[in-house]
């Protein structure tokens, strides 16, 4: 698998599948400006497209009553698929964010966890080249929480990953964990060498889930994760891991009333790429609204140095 794979896949799901087609091409009338935040230039999308996945309800009753549009039997006819190794397949997102918008889900109805999964993340990010693979928590930004999935698009998509590169450099030969540094949220940095396996970089991750949120022992610890959103990229000498722990799932303003904005963050939205499916709210959204919203979902730079100390 590579990128020159993913385009003819690409070329061809949009050939034959007109609802998809029709969307990608609508990405070009879609509205974009730009924020700064605190130094971080946050481009803020308005597109209408995405409100079922913004909107989406992921309390057990609801997702018990409805059809898992990721199990292959309850997809469109028209969707094809590519198979990456033993446990996974590409599918082209029928309702993008961006240009070339992947949904990567298991081929079993599982539900979702990163639990086990960073190597595969890791495999992803080698294989194509230029994307980054991202992961939302089952309570941090996805809308099918209920089957296990990741999501890809080009790295030069997110504006964080370049504001990372340009801050953060990455330079080791073996495993390193850091936090971020001048951001308006906080984060962690985990690298490891590209000629290294990736299993040694996720025993790091292992280790940091333990200390964000630790549990009474490893039956138990197995059984849950902490609020999170995960990207992984590779650069030239390093495969990186951007980890962004989450104190909660919505801000307090989130809805359609009075007051309110229809915005969920998930990996995209932290990653520099705020989704709006409400004209009202793209119009209305300030650099304080953004930075309310990781003050609210996310913790501080201070925060995240206190659990690398405690490693």
């Amino acid at each position: 698998m590579n990128s020159a794979t993913i385009e003819r896949f690409f070329d061809r799901e949009l050939k034959n599948w007109p609802l998809a087609a029709a969307n990608y091409e609508a990405l070009e009338l879609v509205e974009t400006k730009f924020i700064d935040v605190d130094g971080l230039f946050v481009k803020v999308q308005y597109n209408p497209a995405r409100r079922v996945s913004t909107g989406a309800k992921i309390d057990r009753k609801s997702i018990a009553e409805r059809p898992c549009f990721l199990c292959r039997d309850n997809r469109p006819e028209q969707q094809g698929a590519l198979r990456w190794g033993p446990c996974y397949e590409f599918l082209v997102n029928p309702f993008p964010i961006f240009q070339r918008h992947l949904t990567i889900p298991e081929l079993t109805h599982t539900p979702q966890t990163s639990k086990g999964r960073g190597p595969h993340m890791i495999e992803m990010a080698r294989d194509l080249e230029g994307y980054a693979i991202f992961y939302n928590g089952p309570l941090c930004g996805a809308s099918a929480p209920d089957h296990m999935h990741f999501q890809a698009c080009l790295k030069s998509e997110l504006p964080l990953i370049d504001a990372i590169e340009q801050r953060m450099p990455a330079q080791t030969d073996s495993v390193e964990i850091q936090a971020s540094l001048g951001f308006p949220f906080g984060f962690y940095i985990v690298d490891t060498d590209r000629h290294l396996a990736g299993t040694m970089a996720t025993d790091t991750v292992r280790a940091l889930y333990a200390v964000i949120d630790p549990a009474e022992n490893e039956e138990d610890y197995m059984k849950h994760e902490p609020m999170i959103n995960i990207i992984c990229y590779d650069t030239e000498h390093t495969t990186r891991f951007v980890i962004i722990p989450r104190r909660r799932h919505r801000p307090s303003n989130y809805g359609e009333g009075p007051g309110q904005m229809l915005i969920s963050p998930a990996s995209v939205d932290l990653g520099g790429v705020f989704i709006t499916p409400r004209k009202e709210d793209f119009d209305a959204i300030t650099a304080d609204d953004i930075r309310n919203i990781y003050h609210e979902c996310c913790y501080t730079e201070a925060e995240i140095i206190n659990v690398i100390d405690r490693i």
